[in-house]
């Protein structure tokens, strides 16, 4: 009996690490696609032996621990490095009236961490990203979400050629893609960082 105890105990310890979800799994496997690591056809959005031997490898090649974890913990450090916060007065105005649109009391919205690559500030092109916060209809707000688009320059204003996207309360795509878009570009497409 002990013995069985133990086992399960030994056993519930050694898994008590966090397993990445579907988004997180998602993501890495995007990224391990993009990086020639992982078949297109591997595009799951689930953790198996294919995964992780892709992970193995991004590991021989980036010098982490081996896990997927690891690799997407290495990746979104990376991206910090390489993005730059947006401080364009009419970019981040256009961003909060777009952004804003259809909310329950737009004036009140929160804005932090509004950043692109550092290679396209500047440019009448960037990928922006950036966290939100909004009040519902009882007054309290309900939490940052990260949201993403693509922002281009048109005369004097700022576009958006495509629809914000939005993290909602079941799927986090956006807080990944935007924690690792700037490095897996990098990555994929080097660039002379000054």
């Amino acid at each position: 009996m002990k013995t069985t105890v133990m086992a399960i105990f030994l056993c519930a310890f050694a898994f008590s690490a966090h397993a990445l979800d579907f988004n997180e799994t998602l993501r890495i496997q995007s990224n391990l696609v993009a990086l020639d690591l992982l078949d297109l056809d591997d595009l799951d959005g689930r953790m198996g032996p294919i995964t992780r031997a892709a992970c193995e490898k991004f590991a021989q090649r980036y010098g982490t621990d081996g896990s997927c974890q690891d690799a997407l913990s290495f990746m979104m450090s990376e991206n910090r490095k390489l993005v730059a916060k947006v401080t364009d007065e009419a970019l981040l105005e256009a961003i909060r009236k777009e952004v804003t649109y259809g909310f329950f009391d737009p004036s009140s919205a929160q804005f932090r961490d509004v950043h692109a690559p550092a290679w396209d500030i500047g440019d009448a092109s960037m990928y922006i990203c950036g966290e939100v916060n909004g009040k519902n209809r009882y007054g309290a707000y309900v939490g940052f979400r990260t949201f993403s688009t693509l922002a281009q320059k048109v005369g004097d204003s700022w576009e958006f050629p495509f629809s914000f996207a939005m993290d909602d309360d079941d799927d986090y795509f956006e807080f990944y893609e935007c924690a690792t878009y700037a490095w897996n570009s990098n990555v994929r497409f080097p660039r002379l960082m000054e």
